[in-house]
């Protein structure tokens, strides 16, 4: 716009607590939307007595890191073990989103941890993915139905 870049404000501050205080509003409640994954990845590991040695071993060999992995895979390809099954390489932009959507996180919880509004509302932050703009009504009565469990928690 008139030879400036513009992003969207909500690039550094995902939750605009401070912005809205300063509008006199009567009460705060604020909608995170990175909230805890309705499906959180991966899980516990378990091991009776018999694996615990086991365990201990494997633990101790450290696999190659994500990016080694990836250069050995990208630069050469070879090296993968026949009939191993390739596993999914994420693309720049799904990098880039995944990146852009922690870091908001974390500037979320520092605003929260600031400057506590009344309310939180939290959205699962596995309900969408970025530009999922088709599924407006479906994340609209997400967000409604999460509203309305927040607000009955806290007697409104």
């Amino acid at each position: 716009m008139h030879g400036r870049e513009l992003v969207d404000g909500g690039l550094l501050a995902p939750l605009p607590i401070t912005a809205t205080r300063l509008s006199d509003a009567q009460r705060l409640i604020a909608v995170d939307m990175h909230g805890w994954p309705d499906q959180p990845p991966g899980g516990l590991a378990h091991h009776n007595g018999a694996d615990k040695a086991q365990a201990l071993q494997v633990a101790s060999i450290k696999p190659p890191s994500l990016l080694a992995r990836w250069f050995r895979r990208s630069y050469q390809p070879e090296a993968n073990a026949p009939g191993e099954e390739a596993p999914h390489e994420l693309s720049f932009s799904e990098l880039m989103a995944r990146s852009l959507d922690m870091m908001q996180a974390q500037i979320a919880r520092v605003q929260l941890a600031l400057d506590p509004p009344e309310l939180v509302i939290r959205i699962p932050r596995d309900a969408c993915q970025f530009y999922e703009f088709w599924r407006a009504k479906e994340l609209i009565a997400l967000g409604r139905e999460e509203a309305d469990k927040a607000l009955d928690k806290a007697g409104y």
